[in-house]
Order: structure tokens, then C-alpha cells, then sequence
């Protein structure tokens, strides 16, 4: 390594080191922003969370990540849960639900069977409560 370290002039070596931890870096905060974003969604700073999710919603389309696309949309649909806008909870749900049928994941789609559950119960729509029950308790 040190053979190779002398033939570079130190502005091209530091130059290089720096686009290495630049380039490294960023996609370790793609990576990760799920993970923020979940973390900051669980001590309800909002702004924060909504922040992060919607980047690992952008990084993860381009990535082509179905899995971890999913689990965006539905931390997508807990963050507008929380802020009581039904409409864009719902818009998540599915879309994760459409995400999902690609996948074949269940552990996946049981988690999107819980949250519409829970949207079903603050809206108070029992009867759409039940048939979601009835989805998640048989789905192939």
C-alpha cells in the first residue's frame, strides 16, 4: 500500500480519500434512512421522521429494493396515522400492499394487515375492521 501511496502526489491522494468518505457516506445515509426515520417516528418528532422516510422512499424506487420499499410505505402510513390524515395513511397502505403482492412476503403483509386494521379502528369503521380481520387471519 505504501509503494502505491508514494507514486500520488499528496493533493491527489487526500483528493482521492476525500471522494472515498463522501461517496461511502451518502450511501450510508440512503441506507440508513429508514432506520431514522422509524427511530424518529418513535419519539413522535414528526418532522424529523417524515424527513427520513420520505428519502428512504426516494432512494429505495431508484434502488429497485421491493422489501425495503415496503417497509417505507408503511412507516409512511404510520407517520400520517399519527398526524390524523386518513386519506395519505391509506395511500401508503396500499401502495405497500401493491409493493407487497410482487414480493410474496407475509411477514410484510401481516404488518400491512395490522395497520389497516388500526386506520379501520380510529375511524371507527368496524365493518371494514372485520373483513380486514377475517383477510389477514386467512391470506394465502
Amino acid at each position: 500500500m505504501n509503494k502505491y501511496i508514494r507514486g500520488l502526489n499528496k493533493t491527489a491522494f487526500f483528493l482521492l480519500i476525500f471522494f472515498f468518505f463522501c461517496f461511502n457516506t451518502n450511501a450510508q445515509t440512503h441506507r440508513n434512512a429508514l432506520k431514522k426515520g422509524t427511530k424518529f417516528l418513535s419519539i413522535k418528532q414528526y418532522d424529523s421522521a417524515y424527513y427520513y422516510l420520505n428519502h428512504s422512499k426516494k432512494y429505495y424506487l431508484k434502488k429497485d429494493s421491493l422489501s425495503k420499499l415496503a417497509k417505507t410505505y408503511i412507516k409512511l402510513s404510520s407517520f400520517f396515522t399519527f398526524k390524523q390524515q386518513q386519506d395519505s395513511a391509506n395511500y401508503y397502505l396500499l401502495e405497500s400492499q401493491t409493493v407487497c403482492e410482487k414480493l410474496n412476503d407475509k411477514s410484510i403483509q401481516a404488518n400491512i394487515y395490522i395497520n389497516i386494521a388500526h386506520l379501520n379502528y380510529q375511524n371507527k369503521d368496524f365493518d371494514n375492521l372485520l373483513g380486514v380481520y377475517l383477510d389477514s387471519a386467512f391470506f394465502p
